[in-house]
């Protein structure tokens, strides 16, 4: 189809590639193509050159050649899609690397252009796979903006839990004033105890907004901070809940690094791992629901773990339960991205590392930061 170029180059210019050619002229040629849609473009001219670069940045798009000398595109490919399985991929090939397709399908790759390169064709496959990079970025952005409200959901009935006992406590204070006005005792001294009384009331209500309001995430900011203080904002924001659902939380801090990054994505991914655990215990799990979150050190590096008594993943699933849109909830109970957002946030955000396994008949999450 004819493709508008600045529909084109409005798909592509938030956008960054990293292009892999060991042909000088063609690496030329197209690279300065590249530059004229894309915010940036990183620019190698073989394949293990291509992978160092990819792997201190972040690219929405990955451009490589098939024959490379040092490392060639298929095994490139092949170690990408190992860090980033959902990194869009495309393949420039020659007709004669046609025994090669079937490996790259297998790798997951979908998207090819033969040379020598038709520019009307690469422009076309261009606009489809920015197209579909800008829709997943899209849905992604709405499921995080549902998580978000579902964490604003959390923190009100928290509150609504701590608020409960002072307003029952104010609401007998106002009736003994009433009954003090009628058996006549309503003096000064008693007007000075409802007021100390009741003023003590509405500043521990006031705290109590306070304490969970610092809980909220601040998705903007990178800070220095103690990974403990994370894990007790999430307890602010969930110990409620948790409670409620007859679960036993146990908190255990070895050891407490200072990092560097974005507080609040930690926040996320640790409330998207128990919100999971939660549901795996009230499914599979009627009485003694555990839950231990652990946080200790390995080489002064955090390492966070969380772990669950709800019968683990199954083993047909545990490879798979970080990709997006694949849940075992069911499509009515999940989106199938909670776990795919934590796993962004903790390797993509904060250059960690998000595993899990099953451990003594339930699941272990590993946050290694």
């Amino acid at each position: 189809m004819k493709i508008n170029i600045m529909m084109l180059k409005e798909l592509a210019q938030s956008l960054s590639i990293l292009y892999a050619e060991d042909e000088d002229d063609i690496r030329i040629e197209y690279g300065n193509l590249y530059t004229e849609f894309f915010r940036s473009v990183d620019v190698a001219c073989n394949g293990s050159e291509a992978l160092d670069l990819y792997k201190k940045g972040r690219y929405d798009l990955v451009i490589t050649d098939i024959r490379m000398p040092i490392l060639d595109g298929i095994s490139l490919s092949r170690e990408i899609k190992a860090i980033n399985i959902r990194q869009p991929i495309l393949i420039t090939s020659a007709y004669s690397d046609s025994e090669y397709l079937i490996e790259l399908i297998n790798i997951g790759i979908d998207k090819f252009i033969t040379k020598p390169i038709n520019n009307e064709q690469l422009l076309d496959v261009l606009f489809n796979v920015c197209t579909a990079i800008k829709y997943e970025e899209e849905y992604v952005r709405c499921n995080i903006f549902k998580i978000r409200l579902s964490a604003i959901n959390e923190l009100f009935k928290n509150i609504s839990h701590h608020w409960r006992n002072p307003l029952n406590e104010l609401g007998l204070l106002i009736q003994n004033t009433e009954l003090a006005y009628d058996e006549g005792e309503l003096d000064r001294k008693f007007l000075d105890e409802f007021i100390n009384h009741s003023m003590g009331v509405v500043l521990k209500m006031s705290g109590t907004i306070d304490l969970f309001m610092a809980s909220v995430p601040q998705f903007d900011k990178e800070v220095n901070f103690d990974p403990s203080g994370v894990i007790d904002s999430v307890m602010n924001l969930l110990g409620e809940t948790l409670k409620d659902c007859n679960i036993d939380v146990k908190v255990e801090v070895r050891d407490n690094p200072t990092i560097m990054g974005c507080s609040a994505k930690l926040i996320e991914a640790i409330s998207q791992i128990i919100n999971n655990a939660r549901d795996a215990l009230l499914e599979n799990q009627p009485t003694d629901r555990q839950i231990k979150i652990c946080l200790f050190s390995v080489n002064n590096r955090p390492v966070i773990t969380v772990r669950d008594n709800g019968s683990g993943i199954n083993e047909t699933e545990i490879d798979k339960i970080f990709e997006p849109y694949h849940t075992t909830k069911g499509h009515k109970s999940g989106t199938g991205l909670g776990l795919y957002i934590a796993k962004q946030f903790i390797e993509v955000d904060m250059n960690g590392q998000l595993t899990a396994r099953n451990v003594d008949g339930g699941a272990e999450f590993r946050i290694e930061l």
